[in-house]
């Protein structure tokens, strides 16, 4: 009667135990704890059927991820199995789609009880000194039956919850990547609108203020084309950890796309003069994070920002995509006229803007046509001997007659169309080269120059472009020169002194151009190998009543000489002038005084006729 008792209550708290909990690991840890205790046992073992290569095979495969977090596999290595591998050798004679006791075996005083489960692998029970009673093996039977079932019950259960997760992080996912920039996982324009809209309507209700800054970088395709997108990539992640520490939490940072940023400001103000001057204390703020190179995983890069600004108060009822567009007309004004700055929008930038558009529309036009013109104007020494000519591009507009290239190469410069145009202008002047080396000119003729933009150094296939121009029109590359300013040459000065040094070799004859007014640090002038130092004509204009003038002009020549560079002086109006630089020791001279630019043919009659001839132009 004692041991019906017992076995009854052995029976009915394994049975229990198996309901413990729906979840399978704690299920199974519970299950093990009881049975251990309650039989007496060593250790209980899960195992999962494997084939000869020691992979987990089911009769359902839909099981096989989920049981394989709970299940152990058979391992040959394994003392206890050592000791009973008559018993399970392999689980290949056995056919687990059935359950119930497999095997049964003693070895040094140790006893392994094998059942199997269902369509899931077996269960080893390992009991030491005295084995199992026969009433009690017998009673396992339906309980591991029982198991099995609540096993399958909770992979099912566990199947729903992994399904349902999974469908909810998609869900979240997907809900996350409509409304953020997939690189910086910042705000993207969809979201942007929506919150606009918000903040337009509130302002509107509680009679405040909200802003809008339109962040662009400046430069930031030359980034691209010269260390690559991966790099420009990491900068734009960078920024927008940047931009975020500049603003409240309740502001938002967005990425439009590109290199094109919005911050969203929220209640910066119950008047408009409160929000205009909190507006610039962000963009004040923002220069100042940007006054120092952004540090990436790979690079240090020198960048800087051109901001458009806006305020908003909901009264004039605009939509959200036209207060985003008046920030941009403010950025783009801020980015063509000045660079480097911010600017707010105000009415009449709009009509600059259609302006330029149209402008721009018209350059590619131009481009497509040719419709440009080469003028040269010529150089000279103080003996008014002729030495060379700098190539000036010119852009006699079809409707309104000629452009000054300082209006419409700032846009060339902005809209990437001075990459064809620069091209254009290095391929014209070596067919003139060529012409002019089939001519008795003045043995003191040296070269013609071309300037280069900073936009057009930094492209990756400059030097081949240059390279190709050359070949292309059969001429010395000794008689062209290029002219680059000092800002493109500190933009990347690895970049920039390996190409100068690459074309240098072939007798390509660099200048620095405007000398002077850009960079305070020289150290650059040790490393690329330029040939001449052209001093800016702001310099020379009226030098010789200007002694600040005289001083940074005499400063330049006397650099020049101690470094074994010529100089040329830009800008000669006046004798004067000319007498001036001549007592500081410049020898070569360019401006209105000697000539104005001219056409190629004149500048043709001008060096074959009534002058000293030899057969070729000289280097």
């Amino acid at each position: 009667m004692d041991k019906t008792l017992q076995l009854l209550s052995i029976q009915n708290e394994l049975v229990m135990a198996i309901g413990h909990n729906l979840r399978l690991r704690p299920m199974l840890n519970h299950f093990t704890r009881v049975c251990v205790k309650r039989l007496s046992l060593l250790a209980i073992h899960y195992f999962l059927p494997t084939d000869d290569n020691g992979n987990a095979t089911f009769k359902n495969d839909r099981q096989n991820i989920d049981l394989q977090q709970y299940f152990s596999y058979p391992d040959k290595d394994e003392n206890f199995l050592t000791s009973c591998k008559n018993c399970i050798l392999t689980f290949d004679d056995y056919d687990f789609s059935t359950s119930g006791l497999i095997s049964y075996s003693t070895s040094k005083n140790e006893y392994i009880y094998v059942f199997g489960l269902e369509d899931i692998g077996c269960i080893i029970l390992r009991k030491l000194g005295r084995p199992l009673d026969d009433a009690i093996i017998q009673s396992l039977t339906p309980i591991f039956n029982r198991l099995s079932i609540s096993a399958h019950r909770s992979i099912e259960h566990e199947q729903l919850l992994s399904a349902n997760k999974a469908r909810d992080i998609a869900e979240e996912k997907m809900l996350f990547q409509l409304d953020h920039d997939h690189l910086t996982k910042l705000s993207n324009r969809r979201s942007l609108i929506k919150k606009l809209d918000q903040e337009l309507s509130r302002c509107h209700r509680n009679n405040n203020y909200g802003g809008l800054m339109f962040i662009d970088l400046d430069r930031f395709k030359t980034i691209n084309d010269t260390l690559g997108h991966a790099v420009g990539d990491e900068l734009l992640c960078a920024i927008a950890g940047m931009l975020e520490s500049a603003v409240r939490k309740e502001d938002t940072v967005v990425r439009l796309g590109g290199d094109e940023f919005v911050i969203l400001l929220t209640s910066i103000g119950d008047t408009h003069q409160k929000a205009v001057q909190n507006i610039y204390r962000v963009s004040d703020k923002l220069f100042t994070l940007f006054s120092q190179p952004v540090v990436t995983p790979t690079n240090v890069i020198h960048t800087n920002i051109s901001i458009g600004m806006n305020t908003f108060s909901g009264d004039e009822k605009l939509t959200a995509e036209e207060e985003i567009q008046r920030t941009d007309v403010a950025m783009y004004h801020a980015k063509l006229t000045a660079g480097s700055s911010a600017f707010f929008f105000n009415p009449d930038i709009s009509r600059n803007l259609q302006k330029r558009l149209d402008l721009e529309k018209d350059l590619r036009e131009a481009i497509k046509l040719e419709q440009f013109e080469l003028h040269y104007q010529p150089q000279f020494n103080a003996l008014h001997e002729i030495i060379g000519a700098e190539a000036l591009i010119r852009w006699p507009h079809p409707e309104h007659g000629y452009i000054s290239p300082a209006e419409f190469i700032p846009i060339a410069e902005y809209s990437g169309l001075i990459i064809d145009i620069g091209n254009w202008v290095l391929h014209t002047t070596c067919r003139h080269i060529r012409k002019l080396e089939s001519q008795n000119i003045p043995a003191s003729f040296k070269r013609i120059s071309a300037n280069v933009s900073s936009i057009q150094l930094a492209h990756k296939n400059f030097v081949e472009t240059v390279i190709d121009s050359i070949n292309d029109t059969l001429i010395d590359s000794r008689h062209l020169g290029l002219e680059i300013t000092e800002s493109s040459l500190i933009d990347n000065i690895d970049d920039a002194t390996h190409k100068v040094r690459i074309l240098n070799r072939i007798g390509i004859h660099f200048s620095i151009d405007d000398f002077g007014t850009g960079y305070s640090s020289l150290s650059y002038l040790k490393q690329i190998p330029v040939k001449t130092l052209k001093i800016d004509q702001a310099f020379v204009h009226n030098m010789d009543k200007n002694n600040d003038s005289k001083i940074i002009a005499s400063t330049i020549l006397a650099l020049a000489k101690g470094l074994g560079l010529s100089t040329i002086a830009e800008g000669v109006e006046t004798e004067s002038e000319l007498n001036c630089l001549i007592n500081m020791g410049c020898k070569d001279f360019q401006g209105f005084y000697f000539s104005k630019p001219v056409p190629f043919d004149e500048l043709e009659e001008l060096l074959t006729t009534d002058l000293v001839t030899v057969p070729e132009m000289h280097s």
